[in-house]
């Protein structure tokens, strides 16, 4: 059995493209197991030429496809080892799987679909900024706390609503912010000690300052 190491907010593209490499490099799913890549495994990784070159080309059907979507984010450290046992059955003929969600496999990826949409929902719902007058500029703030891997999700909503201010959000997940037209992605900075409307206490400050180096900033 090999470990295939995946970042827990990996990006819908390498992942896909992850998938192929292992569907065409014939790996069947009780060979493989997909292990967070900031979590240790005493499994070797596949020998190469495993993973170069381009993937092979093949077009996933549609139902997968909106599973995928959603399923990755999901905070299951089960979900990468679902999807591609999954796909491997359809590979191996079963092409309309992911359309029945009767099927075991195919009911509890939907059930991690339905719970990741639903944290974006609250994400977009809920999550306030709060002014703040950092070193000279304004720059809008907000703390918080999804249940799963949305980050990268929920980032292009807040960006198509708020293109125009300077902003940074913050979760135990990581850190989003948007300045000078540019979008960041960062480590999570400290959970801010303060009462509920104050979302910079002095260690998310200089979390921020040190991260971002924002104009005016030693």
């Amino acid at each position: 059995m090999y470990a295939i190491p995946v970042e827990k907010d990996v990006e819908e593209a390498p992942f896909r493209a992850l998938l192929k490499h292992c569907s065409g490099a014939g790996f069947r799913p009780d060979q493989l197991m997909f292990v967070e890549a900031d979590k240790h495994s005493f499994l070797p990784p596949p020998p190469p030429p495993f993973g170069e070159g381009e993937p092979p080309s093949f077009t996933m059907p549609r139902a997968y496809a909106e599973l995928l979507h959603y399923a990755i984010c999901h905070s299951s450290a089960a979900r990468f080892d679902l999807l591609y046992l999954l796909l491997w059955r359809i590979r191996q003929g079963e092409s309309m799987v992911a359309s029945n969600h009767s099927d075991p496999v195919v009911a509890e990826l939907a059930n991690y679909a339905k719970n990741v949409r639903r944290d974006i929902h609250k994400m977009h719902a809920f999550l306030r900024f709060r002014a703040e007058e950092i070193d000279g500029r304004m720059v809008y703030t907000a703390w918080f706390e999804p249940q799963h891997h949305i980050l990268r999700a929920v980032a292009p909503f807040f960006l198509d609503r708020f293109t125009n201010m300077d902003w940074v959000i913050g979760t135990p997940e990581g850190t989003i912010a948007w300045q000078d037209k540019t979008l960041t992605f960062a480590p999570p900075g400290p959970k801010p000690h303060a009462s509920k409307d104050t979302v910079l206490d002095d260690l998310w400050l200089t979390y921020y300052r040190t991260t971002f180096n924002p104009r005016g900033s030693a």
